[in-house]
This record gives structure tokens, sequence and C-alpha cells, in this order.
């Protein structure tokens, strides 16, 4: 549903962001494997796991994250700001489609998130306006692909998990929601696909 990529941290990181970069006389080098390096290691860093499950502070979060890559030259507010840079817009089209969509069934939403990227979609973001209600693995402590967020969800809405469709964009979370028993498909940054995939279950 959002464009995410780890240029937009390091793009912000060099560029400089936040109330204490102005203040900078000039940027630290980074080095120029850091976007591989991050896509490679955050997704099974630990730290970020328990960040993600609401089990680490964000203040203890990214002075890990500082001492890990190596950016302890760059202060936290200057860290937190190009973090945020990870989420960039919503696709294009998909606003007006979950807004139709929306009048036809009820939509929520199942994210692997942080309380940083949690704050900034929620509130920066009208697109998340159309979901009746938001689940994430902070409020959860718990992070797809673990069966037990799915059947937490369905427990939560009331519904039998056969009755669930879910759509996600990585093949290992569009797994362990088949195998809790939910109807699932994968869609990848496309509305097009979405679209259809909508169309198809619902005149099923």
């Amino acid at each position: 549903m959002f464009r995410i990529g780890w240029h937009g941290v390091v793009e912000h990181l060099r560029k400089g962001t936040g109330p204490s970069s102005g203040s900078r006389p000039s940027r630290p080098d980074l080095s120029p494997a850091l976007v591989e390096e991050l896509a490679a290691t955050i997704p099974t860093w630990q730290p970020y796991d328990q960040y993600e499950r609401g089990l680490l502070s964000t203040e203890s979060f990214f002075s890990e994250f500082r001492h890990r890559f190596k950016l302890n030259e760059f202060e936290h507010d200057e860290v937190l700001a190009a973090w945020l840079g990870l989420i960039e817009a919503p696709l294009p089209g998909v606003d007006a489609l979950l807004s139709e969509m929306k009048g036809l069934t009820a939509l929520h939403a199942l994210s692997n998130t942080n309380p940083a990227h949690l704050e900034k979609v929620l509130h920066g973001h009208s697109v998340m306006a159309h979901f009746d209600r938001v689940f994430t693995s902070v409020g959860l402590g718990l992070r797809k692909p673990e069966l037990e967020i799915y059947r937490r969800v369905a427990v939560s809405l009331g519904l039998p998990p056969e009755q669930i469709l879910f759509v996600d964009d990585l093949p290992a979370n569009v797994e362990g929601a088949r195998q809790a028993g939910m109807q699932a498909e994968q869609c990848l940054n496309s509305v097009g696909r979405l679209r259809g995939i909508f169309a198809r279950y619902l005149a099923g």
C-alpha cells in the first residue's frame, strides 16, 4: 500500500534532516553499501524484531541502530527523521480504490510496524482512514508470519479465519495467513492487481 525503500533513509542522512542537522557544518561520510546493508540486515535483526513487538523503546532502538550501522556521529533526531524516510507515499490510486471498496466490504489492516512508523502512517496519510480497524505488531506483541497473529485478528473481528481475505506483499506472510485458515493473496505494489483480487473475491 505504501512505497518503501532503504535508499530514502540513506538519502535523508546524506542531506541532513531533523532539528540538529542545521547546525552541523558537514555530513559524515556514509558507506556506499549502506543501502544494501540495511536491506540485508534489518529484517532479521533482533533489536528491530523487538522494536516491532513493542519490547524496545524508540530511544533504545535508535541507540542500537546508530551503533550497529556506525552512525554515532549523527544525533538521535537526525536518525529518527531518516528512519521515517523509509516509508514513502501511498501507491498512486490506492486511496481511491480503498474508498470504493469501503462501501462494499469491511476493511481492516494488519501491519508489522514500529512506534515511529506507526505514528507517521496513522497521522500522516489519509489513506488509513479507510480501515475500520488497524492491527499492529506493536499492539499485539506478535509479527507476521506467526500463526498466532492471524488467529488473534480473527478472534478480535469475531470471524472464522476462512471468511477473511488477507492481502500482503510478502510470500511468507501470505503463506502464514493460509496456514491460519484465511484466504490469502500476494500483491506487490500493484493497485491494478489489488483491484482484481477484490473483484474476484467479492464476486465469489
